[in-house]
């Protein structure tokens, strides 16, 4: 994911800046250091992100840092803004491609798709305690608000 985020800098006006974290302890001070540095901070699914979601979401927030995910649950732990697979397409998807399989196809001819339907969820805690303004277009287009 992150080679592929790289690739897409290149013909925009953002900068990817890879912040390796091998160890919990190490979150409060690298994150200190990357609020300076960042406007805004995407948050992965890695164990360590999820055990400090809470501290990383704190320093970010009072740097009037915005937090981005892909993961619905991080966004409602706090993380301000989160862009994920509606579950349910999800599942139909997956459901989908198995009756194929298990009808005779062989699963290297089955293709390769992405659902359709995101979720756009806004914490709207978190962009409170900032404060972070989060515009209006962009909660009339969220799928979930958290007040």
């Amino acid at each position: 994911q992150l080679k592929e985020l790289q690739a897409l800098q290149a013909g925009s006006r953002v900068r990817i800046i890879p912040v390796p974290v091998t160890r919990k302890e190490e979150v409060a001070s690298v994150m200190s250091e990357v609020v300076n540095r960042a406007d805004a901070v995407y948050l992965s699914g890695s164990s360590i992100v999820g055990d400090s979601l809470s501290t990383i979401v704190d320093i970010a927030t009072k740097a009037k840092v915005v937090t981005v995910t892909h993961l619905q649950d991080h966004a409602e732990k706090g993380v301000l803004l989160g862009v994920s697979a509606d579950p349910r397409s999800v599942g139909q998807l997956a459901g989908t491609k198995a009756v194929k399989v298990l009808k005779g196809a062989k699963p290297a001819s089955v293709p390769i798709e992405t659902v359709k339907k995101f979720d756009v969820i806004i914490n709207m805690k978190t962009a409170k305690q900032g404060p972070i303004d989060v515009p209006a277009s962009l909660l009339k287009e969220a799928t979930k608000v958290i007040q």
